[in-house]
């Protein structure tokens, strides 16, 4: 909850006064300046380089299997949450050796497995426990039909 207190305070600050943002972060260290400034100035594209906790909270409470959830444990499963990007056309490999379990944040991806498609997947659903195991290098991949966040877990 510390970090999802510093990364809202943050990001509150960012949007009253950028320069005040700016000076109160550099404060904090170099490590901790950098991931709150990935997390909360967007790009040139208006895009930021990772999610904010508190957007992965609220998502998680909108999921039907989080449904009663405390928020205080959600907001443990949104720190121990690693986000993924991926453009239109990237692909990841989830075979056997691959041990994370993904939801669909944004976006839309489709299961490949030994080339052939198996399933998509839309926004909060997830992705892990459907997979085949073929025993094979690369049989299953992950590909994003279009601009597509995925919320990790190992």
């Amino acid at each position: 909850p510390d970090k999802l207190i510093r990364e809202t305070a943050a990001w509150a600050l960012f949007q009253i006064d950028e320069n005040q943002f700016k000076h109160h972060v550099g404060s904090l260290g170099y490590e901790v300046m950098k991931s709150l400034t990935e997390t909360i100035i967007p790009n040139s594209q208006g895009k930021r380089s990772d999610l904010l906790l508190f957007d992965k909270v609220k998502f998680f409470d909108s999921i039907e299997l989080f449904a009663g959830t405390p928020g205080l444990t959600l907001s443990y499963l949104a720190d121990l949450s690693q986000t993924i990007f991926l453009k239109e056309g990237e692909t990841i490999s989830v075979d056997q050796e691959n041990e994370q379990f993904y939801i669909v944040y944004e976006g839309e991806i489709s299961n490949y497995q030994n080339g052939r498609l198996r399933k998509n997947f839309q926004q909060g659903e997830f992705i892990g426990e459907q997979l085949g195991n073929s025993g094979m290098l690369n049989a299953n991949l992950i590909l994003a039909n279009r601009y597509t966040w995925l919320l990790s877990f190992n």
